[in-house]
């Protein structure tokens, strides 16, 4: 789970880094072991929302096609980064169920 800062202190141009840098974690990751690899993305600003759940069983292709519609646009506001944690450990805590 890639848990992504979208607050006000991130700029537009670091957002545009922070996506294509997770793209690139993604595509070195699939390079790796068996291709089994879900992958999962929480945003968070003033609140957090679990915009790819662990439970969508995403692989490397269909995260990567669908990582910049579910977290754009960036919304600003403040920078709270403990619910961005704990809705990743939510997501994360869910999908083990």
């Amino acid at each position: 789970i890639f848990v992504m800062d979208e607050s006000g202190s991130i700029g537009s141009t670091q957002y545009t880094q922070m996506i294509t840098f997770i793209k690139n974690v993604v595509i070195q990751l699939d390079n790796i072991g068996q291709h089994n690899i879900i992958y999962g993305a929480v945003t968070f600003a003033t609140y957090s929302d679990v915009a790819i759940s662990l439970s969508q069983q995403m692989n490397e292709a269909t995260f990567q096609s669908n990582l910049e519609q579910n977290v754009r646009p960036q919304s600003g506001g403040g920078t709270n980064t403990a619910a961005g944690i704990n809705s990743a450990i939510g997501d994360f805590s869910a999908k083990l169920v």
